[in-house]
């Protein structure tokens, strides 16, 4: 049976903190969300009989009024303590223990902190009052949560220019070639484009999608998750292109459609309002035409999981290949890396901790400052792309290079910046892109094994240094890079296409 003996424990129905979620006390596992699937029971197991009734109320109490994540955090803390040492009762001999040692973070301290001054201060026992005044004479460093911008860390850190370019890039390339759906292209260019949270992501509902007809400008109302509110109790707005703003549109008409399809009928204004944007296929399944669908859709049972957010990023990153100049290694991607990311660039274009702030939706200004001082990103070392140590840089080209007497394709040639033609494009779609310094990073692109691509290269770094010269900007220099370094990628397949047909026909 999914329940737990707890000593004196009654079986009323306790509501969490989310709206729609509620459990028993002897549940050996309570759902406070669709992300938070709290595992009561097995901390129950392992706790003395005359604390198990203590700390199952006191985790009552943070169920109901604490966000689900940072219920799931404290658990996840306490766990780590029973499963270390047992004890009978909570004193200060064993927080001297774990304060002294290294197995337990500064955030575990943190949170064990916090639930045993509660459990202290609700009345119940098993908790002696020295271990209350040393927890309250602790002096926690800080968890150091700026450290990987400042150090522009390049596994969890903001990422660069080129590092955003590539995968913006391979964004789009997924789609075209069918390795992610439009749900994920739409949840990808959310991610990019906001900064905001996986959470705040995945709660957003089709009536959150707003376009002003006055002004004729487009906002997303993205719900605030990190102030101690319910679920969807407040929102900030978040200005988008009308591109961007149409891509949402057409998710909003797929999820309407699929809803539809599910029920077996249409359905009314007020619910295709409370549709979630982003939608958990497998729950979607499970529902039928009822009367409480809107009390349903009132909650965050039929949205995606927010680790969704953080899979689809990842796996556009892998399945294109996507490189870190930095690191030589497939990108690791998070919806967070994005959010460093917005903060950073922010920062470097001058804006102070206030706005970099509300456009991040701090509620403080306590970790802002982080972008204002972290220095600029290094220069790429070009030098190493053009002489051919492109480890680092594979995957920069992704079109394919073809002889010059195949057959043309509906894209036409490509001309460089003499004149002469380097290429063609297979893709029969309308481009305004301004050829062809985007073409050769661009999977359509079709250069030739004869190609002037030195020709274009010679060009291309003599305009970089001018820049260099004239600007003196690191940013603005790194502008071309991308396309030196595919350039530089394309003359070294070339050479080593006819290298190999010499070979061959000697």
């Amino acid at each position: 049976m999914n329940k737990i003996k707890i000593l004196n424990a009654h079986a009323e129905i306790c509501n969490a903190k989310n709206e729609g979620y509620t459990f028993r006390m002897d549940d050996k596992f309570w759902v406070l969300s669709r992300n938070v699937k709290l595992n009561i029971g097995e901390v129950n197991e392992k706790l003395s009989e005359n604390l198990k009734y203590s700390y199952v109320n006191t985790m009552r109490y943070f169920a109901e009024e604490i966000s689900p994540v940072s219920v799931k955090q404290i658990n996840m803390a306490f766990m780590k303590l029973i499963s270390f040492m047992s004890f009978e009762l909570i004193d200060e001999a064993i927080m001297v223990i774990i304060k002294s040692n290294e197995k337990f973070s500064n955030h575990d301290l943190v949170c064990l902190r916090i639930l045993i001054k509660k459990w202290h201060e609700l009345g119940f026992k098993g908790v002696t009052e020295k271990c209350i005044e040393l927890i309250n004479n602790w002096t926690i460093k800080d968890n150091k949560k700026g450290e990987v911008v400042k150090r522009r860390d390049p596994y969890q850190g903001p990422l660069t220019d080129m590092e955003f370019d590539n995968f913006y890039d391979a964004v789009s390339r997924a789609y075209q070639k069918g390795t992610i759906s439009y749900s994920d292209l739409a949840m990808a260019l959310i991610t990019i484009h906001t900064g905001r949270r996986s959470l705040q992501i995945t709660q957003i509902k089709i009536k959150d999608l707003i376009k002003e007809g006055g002004r004729n400008e487009c906002y997303i109302n993205v719900p605030r998750v990190k102030q101690g509110e319910r679920y969807r109790d407040s929102f900030r707005r978040f200005r988008i292109t009308h591109e961007l703003f149409n891509i949402f549109n057409q998710q909003a008409h797929i999820v309407v459609k699929s809803f539809i399809n599910q029920l077996g009928r249409e359905l009314s204004e007020k619910e295709r309002f409370e549709l979630p944007i982003f939608v958990c296929q497998e729950r979607l399944r499970e529902i039928y035409d009822c009367e409480n669908l809107m009390r349903i859709l009132s909650s965050d049972r039929l949205h995606a999981y927010s680790l969704k957010c953080t899979q689809t990023l990842k796996r556009i990153a892998t399945t294109e290949n996507v490189i870190s100049e930095r690191t030589g290694e497939i990108i690791n991607m998070n919806a967070r890396r994005f959010r460093y990311t917005l903060g950073t660039r922010l920062a470097r274009e001058g804006y102070g901790e206030v706005i970099i702030g509300e456009l991040l939706d701090h509620s403080t200004l306590m970790y802002t400052g982080v972008y204002v001082q972290s220095g600029p990103d290094i220069l790429n070392k070009i030098e190493d792309a053009v002489s051919g140590k492109l480890s680092y840089y594979a995957r920069m080209f992704q079109g394919i290079i073809v002889n010059q007497d195949e057959d043309s394709y509906p894209g036409g040639s490509i001309r460089i910046n003499t004149g002469e033609k380097s290429g063609q494009c297979a893709s029969c779609k309308s481009c305004t892109a301004c050829v062809p310094i985007p073409c050769y990073t661009c999977m359509h692109f079709r250069p030739w094994i004869e190609g002037p691509h030195e020709k274009l290269l010679e060009y291309l770094l003599n305009e970089r240094n001018r820049i260099q010269d004239t600007l003196a900007d690191p940013v603005t220099t790194q502008i071309l890079d991308r396309t030196i370094i595919a350039v530089s990628e394309v003359i070294k397949k070339c050479k080593e296409i006819k290298s190999n047909s010499e070979v061959l026909n000697g």
